[in-house]
């Protein structure tokens, strides 16, 4: 969304001023699997949920038809890392503390190729998100 967190916070801050609706592209959480999970916690048929993992892995050749991420300082997050964040906010609540490891694993691009993520979200779920 953003580079800096000032950014950020000054975009979100003039939306509202504005009485500007502030959306970022984040369609994972409409597709039909991520519907119905959530479908599934709200009837309440999947049980109390307390601690979740939520990761995304795909063979797509992601660099061939984006070039440009290779050059990203911050990849991972940056492209994937925004949608996998969302599904658990979509799912769990919002956030309440954060903690995140990233590192470097191709030599290929420029940023980070792994991010694991710990949070707690609102709800009282544990989730980890890699």
């Amino acid at each position: 969304m953003a580079p800096k967190l000032a950014i950020a916070k000054q975009m979100v801050e003039t939306c509202a001023i504005n009485n500007v609706p502030f959306y970022v592209h984040e369609n994972f959480r409409w597709q039909s699997p991520i519907r119905k999970l959530k479908e599934l916690m709200n009837n309440g048929q999947i049980g109390k949920i307390f601690k979740a993992r939520v990761s995304f892995c795909s063979g797509f050749p992601i660099f061939e038809n984006q070039p440009f991420l290779a050059e990203l300082d911050e990849f991972i997050l940056t492209d994937i890392g925004s949608h996998v964040l969302d599904i658990c906010r979509f799912l769990f609540g919002e956030v309440e503390t954060l903690m995140c490891h990233t590192q470097s694993v191709n030599p290929g691009i420029k940023g980070e190729g792994v991010a694991n993520v710990m949070m707690k979200m609102n709800s009282g779920v544990s989730c980890y998100a890699a």
